[in-house]
């Protein structure tokens, strides 16, 4: 089949177009996200001792690398829609504000995965069922990083970071802030 130059340079713009990065690839909005949290929504708790019990295991066994600890702080959301909130204990932190969350089922206490994020979109399904989970991840600079979290089997696990750049008042990153919900603590939680 021969294609007229014009219909070429076009299929090529085009296939460019859809390549290059920016809003529409940098994060699949793979659910209906009804509210993100970051660090200030972490309120103070005793954790269960399970939880307690299985992080204390884990920083003995791994160390940190983080500045700032969280380990005595919880961000509590149901996900799944069983009328027990989850547990993201902010357990990690560097002083940019990225942590590692430990993730864990508020029912059975089971740690569901670790999260890289600031920042984290979530929705709760009702169904029983656990929704994906949107993060970005900062890197000190004009860009974010954005992956998916995706529950398979029996744990969180995560897609493919993209970057996002530009600044919160334009471009890309400005495009992404827009169209994701707005933050919002748990009821009895901190706010941002």
């Amino acid at each position: 089949m021969k294609l007229a130059s014009g219909t070429l340079h076009n299929l090529i713009a085009l296939e460019l177009l859809l390549l290059a990065p920016g809003a529409s690839s940098a994060a699949q909005k793979t659910g209906a996200f009804s509210s993100g949290f970051e660090i200030a929504c972490a309120e103070s708790i005793a954790l269960p001792a399970p939880i307690h019990d299985f992080l204390e295991e884990r920083i003995r066994r791994e160390g940190r690398l983080g500045v700032e600890h969280g380990q005595d702080r919880a961000v509590r959301w149901d996900l799944n829609g069983d009328g027990a909130p989850e547990y993201f204990v902010p357990f990690d932190c560097g002083a940019s504000g990225n942590c590692i969350w430990g993730l864990f089922d508020g029912k059975e206490l089971r740690h569901l995965g670790d999260l890289e994020a600031f920042r984290a979109y979530l929705s709760t399904t009702g169904n029983g069922k656990w929704p994906p989970i949107e993060v970005c991840l900062g890197a000190g600079t004009d860009t974010i990083w954005v992956a998916t979290y995706n529950f398979r089997r029996t744990r969180y696990d995560r897609g493919t970071w993209q970057p996002m750049a530009g600044t919160p008042a334009s471009g890309p990153l400005h495009r992404y802030y827009a169209s994701r919900p707005e933050l919002k603590c748990p009821p009895g939680a901190p706010s941002p």
